[in-house]
């Protein structure tokens, strides 16, 4: 039976400096939720994957995942920024007025939107705000994830992300992120002054704010048991498929997976 990634640690001996060291703010990062009440089972799934070789940042963004899905469509339309108003069995209305026939569509948004689309009640999530900010020097050396271990505090993690991916910055310039796991408005000059206590060298009042990604829905929540309530790729609608994390599991891996099942149910129609 499945239960909590909480519960299924305890049961296992960990102490509660381990939680909260350590598996409260890696693990509630992962999940975006630090009570760690998400499923044992993602949290293995998590740890198997991540046990299998070194987490990597793409030169071209995590955009170029996309890309690369797309890059053997040479010869098929591709519209992008062209935001969809309403879709109907047969139909997708475009925001500008444009309808465009298909026999079959495939819904492959965040939860929220599909949710609106087929006048579904939208599943919970788990919220994060992520600070972006340019820094004249690195602040540690190697590609390592700084965690607060206090149980203290707004941050829960900064990423000095140039040192895993030179290519996200300039030459003589470091991007760095802050992670705060809530979406509520934050003063950032809070965040700059948590941030100071942190790194006392490291020349705070110089870092230049890039910008702030408040993310209200920042992954799917997954209690025990959520796999048993996934949604399904086939939706009420005739010709509707539904694509996401959801109807998985909140990851990359997921993502993918619940992509090429509704792209197969979708074929079997057509």
């Amino acid at each position: 039976m499945d239960v909590s990634t909480r519960e299924f640690l305890e049961r296992r001996g960990f102490s509660s400096d381990w939680f909260r060291t350590f598996a409260e703010p890696f693990f509630g990062g992962v999940f975006a939720e630090k009570a760690l009440f998400t499923s044992a089972w993602q949290f293995c799934f998590l740890y198997g994957v991540l046990s299998k070789g070194p987490a990597v940042l793409p030169a071209g963004g995590i955009e170029a995942i996309a890309r690369a899905v797309a890059a053997p469509l040479d010869g098929y339309r591709i519209s992008t920024y062209a935001p969809v108003e309403r879709i109907e069995p047969g139909k997708v209305t475009l925001a500008s007025g444009e309808s465009i026939a298909a026999s079959a569509v495939v819904l492959a948004c965040d939860p929220v939107t599909t949710a609106r689309f087929l006048g579904e009640i939208p599943p919970k999530g788990n919220t994060s705000t992520t600070f972006w900010y340019a820094v004249p020097e690195p602040l540690v050396k190697g590609p390592f994830l700084v965690l607060n271990g206090t149980g203290k505090g707004l941050v829960n993690s900064v990423a000095p992300i140039t040192n895993a991916q030179p290519a996200y910055a300039p030459s003589g310039r470091h991007l760095l992120s802050a992670s705060v796991l809530t979406s509520d408005p934050l003063d950032e000059s809070s965040v700059r002054a948590e941030l100071q206590t942190w790194f006392p060298e490291g020349r705070v009042d110089d870092w230049e704010l890039l910008r702030t990604d408040l993310i209200p829905y920042a992954q799917t929540v997954q209690p025990a048991g959520f796999r048993e309530h996934r949604p399904s790729v086939r939706t009420e609608m005739p010709g509707i498929f539904r694509a996401g994390e959801a109807t998985e599991n909140a990851s990359i891996d997921g993502a993918l997976q619940s992509g090429l099942r509704a792209a197969e149910e979708a074929m079997r129609q057509v």
